[in-house]
């Protein structure tokens, strides 16, 4: 989805399935292309990216590129649990 370090501030405007599903049915984040020295993988998902409230939406940040994704209509990331396992990662 998000190709490499530098995608700029996109919005996932509606239809990002925050919370369950199995795994064929749930959506996820891809940061594959990630990769040198901006890699994110599990070990440094904490460090490399956060996760915030942004009102009604939620706001992920890349750590250190000034990418940004806002998913609008997904509230409160501490209820819905987003986390390394809602991302493709490196």
């Amino acid at each position: 989805m998000f190709s490499a370090p530098g995608f700029g501030n996109d919005t996932v405007l509606s239809g990002f399935d925050a919370i369950g599903g199995t795994a064929d049915t749930q959506d996820l984040i891809d940061f594959s292309a990630y990769s040198g020295t901006q890699d994110i993988t599990t070990a440094n998902f904490a460090s490399r990216v956060s996760i915030t409230d942004a009102g009604a939406d939620t706001l992920i940040t890349m750590t250190g590129t000034g990418d940004s994704i806002l998913l609008v209509g997904v509230a409160d990331h501490t209820t819905v649990s987003l986390a390394s396992g809602d991302f493709v990662l490196g």
